[in-house]
């Protein structure tokens, strides 16, 4: 009788997490745009101010550390959509220490002032093949859970090294190992159980979700790795995410300068079509700093009245999800019917849409100006190849 009991008790406790999991998925879903296009926003306007500043401005390391939260709070967005909507990863070879290190003021800041963190690695190349803005997300949360768990202060360690995989003496099949160490108070044994169950928290209302460790252990699992936990109390926590070692000749790195094709610049005419006003006029007046001849349209209707209008455009940038009617995935294909020559290039911030066009380029919010301006700049170029030839 008890274990039947305990069994009906276990199934409903299951099907009111899945019922928690869908409503979850279904209002992250709703939102990521809306705060994608927020963070496309801030993130936008700190490069802009990013590239004002002098190279040896003691300011640059604090709106660096802005952009990355920004880029983090997008990640951590999708991760809620993620957790019930699988939403493909996009695995590259990583410098996982060299991510650490680039990511260090963001931890830094992220444990607050009553506690440090520690970098170390035992390996030359800790290279891995994973998502790497869904890693700095996992990491994030890993360093927020600490910081909680050390009301006192406290230090934190993050460790990398290459392992071997359990059970293999081959060396491509080793993972990489990430440790995050805390002095914090530690979990029961009863607590650490569930440590990784969805919405399981043991903070107070308001000040926790619950679903912090639960997405870091969907990642892992989903990156072909996974999470382990070991605690106990008054002793501190240690957090184990092992991820598939990578190839360290193929490493996903960030160059400070760009070639200058990737700086994008041009003198073509581009049509802007974005209904959120800020994330508008902040394109267009980076695009028009290059030197591009900017057009603006807030809706689908502004827009075809423009080349109603005669308007000779090369390129057009469209947000999928506008005021009205026609949507962003409708007037790309109006667009395309009008001008087979025209480059079209859409944006969302909802990053699991899918164009009935397969060839139109997605640029998913939020972006990097710089790193729009490019691939706008190699569209124009690619377009220009093919007429040529």
């Amino acid at each position: 009788m008890d274990a039947n009991h305990s069994e009906s008790e276990h199934a409903e406790a299951m099907e009111d997490h899945i019922q928690q999991l869908e409503a979850l998925g279904a209002l992250a879903g709703g939102v990521a745009h809306d705060f994608n296009n927020l963070f496309t926003v801030i993130g936008g306007n700190l490069e802009i101010l990013l590239s004002d500043l002098a190279l040896e401005s003691p300011l640059r390391r604090y709106v660096e550390a802005s952009i990355e939260a920004a880029e983090s709070g997008s990640v951590l967005t999708e991760q809620l959509v993620t957790l019930t909507r699988h939403k493909p990863l996009r695995p590259n070879h990583v410098d996982v220490h060299g991510l650490l290190q680039r990511s260090r003021t963001l931890l830094q800041t992220s444990v607050g002032r009553l506690n440090t963190v520690s970098l170390s690695s035992t390996a030359s190349a800790c290279v891995a093949y994973v998502d790497p803005g869904q890693l700095r997300a996992a990491l994030l949360n890993l360093t927020v859970n600490a910081r909680d768990a050390m009301p006192d202060g406290g230090r934190v360690e993050v460790r990398t090294s290459r392992v071997a995989a359990p059970g293999s003496s081959d060396a491509n099949e080793d993972e990489v190992l990430i440790e995050i160490v805390d002095s914090g108070v530690g979990m029961a044994p009863d607590v650490l159980r569930q440590a990784t169950k969805p919405f399981f928290t043991t903070k107070r209302e308001g000040q926790g979700s619950g679903l912090g460790l639960s997405t870091v252990a969907d990642f892992a699992e989903r990156s072909g790795g996974r999470l382990e936990v070991a605690s106990s109390n008054n002793e501190g926590t240690a957090v184990r995410l092992y991820l598939p070692a990578g190839d360290p000749s193929d490493i996903d790195g960030r160059p400070q300068t760009l070639p200058r094709s990737d700086r994008g610049g041009g003198t073509e005419r581009l049509l802007i079509v974005e209904n959120e006003t800020a994330v508008r006029e902040m394109v267009a007046q980076y695009l028009s700093d290059l030197g591009y001849d900017v057009l603006e349209a807030v809706d689908g209707d502004t827009a075809l009245s423009i080349f109603d209008c005669g308007e000779a455009i090369d390129l057009a940038l469209v947000d999928i999800r506008l005021n009205g009617s026609p949507q962003g995935d409708e007037l790309i294909a109006e667009l395309r019917e009008r001008c087979s020559k025209l480059v079209l290039i859409a944006m969302s911030g909802d990053q699991r849409v899918k164009l009935a066009d397969p060839s139109v380029q997605i640029v998913p919010k939020p972006f990097r100006l710089r790193a729009l301006a490019g691939q706008l700049r190699r569209a124009l170029d690619a377009a220009q190849s093919a007429d040529e030839s």
